[in-house]
């Protein structure tokens, strides 16, 4: 897959042709890391940050029991690589639906909610 448009592009936001909007950078502004410090947000998401904590640990046990860590971390390196190569070679030729200047563009390369630049991951690993 192709990465979404990147903080500082456009992207398209929903059913309506106008609403191509500049996509914000991805941050935590100061005001809300102060009150996710605090005892009281702390408290109040307790419960899902235990979820989020057995989680990766049964994921762990997995990866270590199941699929074995060596196995696993060499599949994990060839997916980066590949990622890697899809984004240097198709990226810059993906066509989203709203352009570098805010224009609906009634034609794109993304499937549904996202998937775009198919067609080049398709020539980059089968070929023309």
């Amino acid at each position: 897959y192709n990465p979404s448009p990147l903080a500082g592009t456009i992207s398209f936001r929903s059913g309506d042709k106008s609403s191509c909007q500049r996509v914000l950078p991805n941050e935590i502004y100061p005001e809300v890391r102060n009150i996710m410090a605090g005892s009281q947000w702390k408290e109040e998401n307790a419960v899902d940050m235990a979820l989020y904590e057995e989680a990766k640990r049964s994921l762990d046990a997995t990866i270590d029991l199941v699929i074995g860590r060596d196995t696993f971390e060499t599949a994990l390196a060839e997916h980066r690589e590949l990622m890697s190569k899809v984004t240097e070679t198709c990226l810059q030729r993906v066509r989203y639906r709203c352009d570098e200047w805010g224009n609906y563009r009634s034609f794109d390369d993304c499937s549904g909610q996202g998937g775009c630049g198919h067609d080049c991951i398709h020539k980059l690993v089968i070929g023309d």
